[in-house]
């Protein structure tokens, strides 16, 4: 399903179309190169109390992948989301997204607190507090992007995943990780340098010192051999009041495709203990 979001379209997988009103909604927010499609084998696990739906965040799978790069920054994706849930008739969602995803989450979190019931956060890094290391990350973006123009998406796709923060995908069944790559590989230039342009960890705001305002549910997972994002999570679980922090032992940065059944277990035990009565 496209829904029209301003002048472009954001893409929407249903779990069950037409059972919207079937459960609380989980909205699924997937990380940079990715799409709704990423979810689709957590989906069928999610208890049935609850209904996960995704979407396509722009410049990705099948939504709208403009030239210009004010869309994609962390107002217009928190608009986008927000025409999504008034499309569907959803007032209050609980948001579970993945590294970029979860930026995306916590975005609209702070723009629109009242719509959110709670928050999954999995390997997420709510910003960067030093003015030299956002320039860095900046710079480090604007290579990146440079790569994928001259060179074309699957030799950055290449690239991308062979770098050692996403070592441990290559303990997923082999045809998951094939389709993972061909999936990404369907992504265009504009979408992924605008993205990292105007969405990129160092451009986005920082959100450390708004962490404690958090006055909802929240889970961090992480996964135990991801030291970086590990680490993030311990510092974020001390500024969230009502934060839980889960480590999924032998995962790295994806924990929800290297191990499925151990990410849905805890995401289903955090919904049943924070919303069924």
């Amino acid at each position: 399903m496209n829904i029209a979001t301003g002048s472009h379209h954001i893409h929407c997988t249903l779990n069950s179309p037409g059972k919207l009103d079937s459960g609380m909604p989980v909205l699924f927010l997937h990380g940079f190169t990715g799409s709704s499609a990423d979810w689709e084998i957590i989906f069928r696990s999610i208890d049935d109390e609850f209904y996960p739906f995704g979407i396509d965040l722009i410049g990705h799978g099948e939504s709208s992948t403009p030239q210009e790069v004010l869309y994609y920054n962390h107002k217009s994706v928190t608009q986008q989301i927000n025409d999504v849930l008034d499309y569907l008739g959803i007032n209050q969602v609980i948001l579970c997204g993945y590294s970029m995803g979860g930026r995306a989450a916590l975005s609209f979190y702070f723009a629109c607190p009242g719509r959110v019931a709670g928050l999954v956060l999995e390997s997420t890094n709510p910003g960067i507090q030093d003015e030299t290391e956002r320039e860095k990350r900046v710079q480090s973006d604007s290579e990146l992007i440079n790569r994928i123009q001259s060179n074309g998406i699957e030799e950055f796709i290449d690239f991308w995943y062979s770098l050692p923060l996403f070592e441990s995908l290559e303990n997923i069944p082999s045809r998951y990780l094939d389709e993972l790559i061909s999936r990404r590989y369907k992504n265009n230039v504009a979408g992924l340098c605008n993205s990292l342009a105007g969405f990129g960890t160092g451009v986005m705001p920082d959100y450390w010192e708004k962490l404690k305002e958090i006055n909802i549910p929240v889970q961090l997972i992480t996964g135990e051999i991801d030291e970086k994002y590990k680490a993030l999570s311990f510092r974020v679980a001390e500024q969230i009041r009502q934060a839980e922090l889960d480590i999924i032992k032998s995962a790295g940065h994806n924990t929800h495709l290297e191990k499925p059944a151990e990410f849905v277990s805890l995401v289903n035990s955090f919904l049943r203990n924070n919303f069924v009565q």
